[in-house]
């Protein structure tokens, strides 16, 4: 990723070299901090809490001098359940400043998901009068590194960068090509959508290399205003949130010179589900009502097509360039059932933010 390309409004931090990881996490954020502090939320879900990835990550952090806060944020398992859930990683990690929340008891009256864990997570730091950055992370990534996350968050933690919002991109592969909805769905479905959205709107969305990545950083100033949906539709709505209140030279995005391994969803339906969520939260925001509706995708549905055939042909030869499994035979019957979610939108997106709370 060692490229300076910039495309479109918002400034892309290429990783360059790992050698500054270093002095970020022993230096130079221990001092910024000081001032800023720093609050990392990992949200989970039941599979996530008991899985090996969250303690590999809370590990990893277990002698880092610039978080004042970690929370996780948790729902889907029942009071017993969070109970010894949260016993057993504070015994773990005294070290850590850790706090575990159970969203299912803590607000009841959301609809659970990760968007709820997050807005839970946000609405302690309110409590507690925080005014510093806060970095979301997703909790099963089975390859974290910390000088990613301190990377992550530099730019909005130090104020000569001017930065309120960053998020982070990366590549997810393995023996194959990883990222299916991101590649089959929401790639070809922003391009397509450049013929209605607002042009700024639409300039700025495609402007993410991986819009989906769930790691982001954001000042606590910018999250009291955010309004997300509880569940799949979070990364999309962040960003047009972000879009919404920033100013584009405010919001950057951040390259990782690792790739990320997160857990694989081999159920198709997981993945349509994603998609329904993804597409009927942009349909639902503020920045596009009466701009998406099921008979207006029906007219983009020729050229959705032509984009996901253009997708399937470049992730088949990104794949042979680096001598990866091709994927292209099943990602095509794949990409057809991920199009049929263009059929009907569900409208049943609620947004809450911190003043709902």
């Amino acid at each position: 990723m060692s490229d300076f390309a910039q495309h479109g409004p918002i400034l892309t931090l290429p990783c360059l070299t790992t050698s500054s990881a270093t002095e970020l996490d022993q230096e130079i954020l221990p001092l910024l901090t000081q001032r800023t502090p720093v609050a990392l939320v990992l949200p989970c879900i039941a599979a996530d809490a008991v899985q090996a990835p969250l303690r590999q990550i809370l590990t990893s952090l277990d002698n880092t001098h610039w978080l004042q806060h970690v929370l996780i944020p948790i729902n889907g398992l029942t009071d017993p359940e969070f109970e010894s859930v949260a016993t057993g990683l504070l015994e773990l990690y005294p070290r850590l400043p850790l706090s575990l929340l159970h969203t299912d008891a803590d607000l009841p009256q959301l609809e659970p998901g990760k968007g709820t864990n997050v807005l839970n997570a946000l609405r302690l730091l309110k409590h507690n009068a925080f005014n510093g950055v806060v970095t979301i992370h997703d909790a099963d990534n089975l390859a974290f590194q910390k000088g990613e996350l301190a990377r992550l968050i530099h730019p909005v933690v130090d104020k000569n960068f001017g930065m309120e919002f960053a998020k982070q991109f990366y590549s997810r592969f393995d023996q194959r090509l990883h990222g299916r909805v991101s590649r089959l769905f929401l790639e070809p479905l922003l391009k397509t959508l450049h013929a209605i959205l607002p042009a700024d709107l639409s300039n700025f969305l495609n402007a993410f290399r991986y819009p989906l990545a769930g790691e982001c950083a954001l000042t606590m100033r910018l999250a009291e205003q955010v309004r997300i949906p509880a569940g799949w539709g979070l990364e999309i709505a962040l960003l047009a949130e972000a879009h919404r209140i920033l100013s584009p030279d405010s919001i950057c995005q951040v390259g990782s010179i690792e790739s990320h391994q997160h857990r694989h969803h081999a159920d198709q339906q997981h993945l349509i589900q994603q998609c329904r969520a993804i597409l009927d939260t942009l349909a639902a925001h503020p920045a596009t009502q009466n701009r998406l509706s099921t008979e207006s995708l029906a007219t983009l549905r020729t050229a959705f097509a032509q984009a996901q055939l253009r997708a399937l042909r470049a992730s088949s030869l990104i794949a042979r360039a680096n001598g990866l499994q091709d994927q292209t035979d099943t990602e095509f019957e794949l990409a057809g059932r991920l199009a049929s979610t263009l059929a009907e939108l569900r409208n049943s997106v609620t947004f809450n933010g911190l003043s709902d709370l």
